[in-house]
Parts: C-alpha cells; structure tokens; sequence
C-alpha cells in the first residue's frame, strides 16, 4: 500500500511540475508576443492558455469558413506552417484552443495584419490574418 501512495504522490508531483513549467513558458510566450519583458510584479503569471495581459480578442474571429472548393482558412497563415483548428462552444475555428471554453486570445495588429497567440504550451501557436480578409 504505501508503495501506491509513494507512486501517487511522485505522480502528482510530475503533474503539478509539468503545469508550472507550461505556465511559465506560455507567460514567457505572451510576453514576447506583446514584446514586452515580462515581470512577475507587473504582468503576474498566466495559467497555461490563459493570458492576463494584453490585448484579448473573440476567438470566433478565426471561424472557419467551409464550403465546396473552397478554403477552409482563406488568409490565414501560420509560423508553425500549418493552421489546427480547434472547436469552440461547437463552432471550428483556425487557430489551436487551450479548451473547449476559450473565449479569447492575445491579439495584436501590426502593418495591417491581425496576429493571434492560440493554445497552450507546448503547442502554442502564432497565426495571422489580413485584416482586409474575411473573419
């Protein structure tokens, strides 16, 4: 028996190790997406996918579009070189989601695009789109 709990408890502790690491990271990651340096005291620390600085944009801006012939993310590119569509409230959209609840995502708009920061450490992805483009 208490070899299970020993096993437990190491258990855990990977998994509460393993949820720190990918906040620190996704906070690292948010910051450098905003390019700013990231401190502990003025921007706190974000749990993995979930930003708390920063511009926030609807994530259903990134719906997909789907029809025959077509595209399903027209104008949308991304740094990882290809798009994973996540699901939201039931609606596809082009960008990687942290769950099934997320709402919004950092954003920012820079020489006429618009760039999102979707999902969560370690897949965490930087996706772009015209902002003259459907979406």
């Amino acid at each position: 028996m208490k070899r299970v709990q020993r096993w437990m408890a190491g258990l855990f502790m990977i998994f509460i190790s393993y949820q720190l690491l990918g906040s620190i990271i996704y906070t690292r990651e948010v910051a450098a997406f905003y390019g700013v340096d990231w401190s502990l005291d003025e921007h706190g620390m974000a749990m993995n996918g979930n930003a708390v600085f920063g511009e926030m944009r609807d994530i259903f801006e990134l719906e997909v579009v789907s029809g025959l012939g077509e595209l399903r993310c027209p104008g949308i590119t991304s740094e990882r070189g290809q798009i994973t569509e996540g699901v939201v409230a039931g609606v596809t959209i082009c960008c990687e989601v942290a769950n099934e609840h997320q709402r919004s995502v950092p954003y920012i708009e820079k020489e006429g695009v618009a760039h999102y920061l979707c999902g969560k450490w370690p897949n965490i992805d930087h996706v772009q789109r015209p902002l003259n483009s459907p979406g």
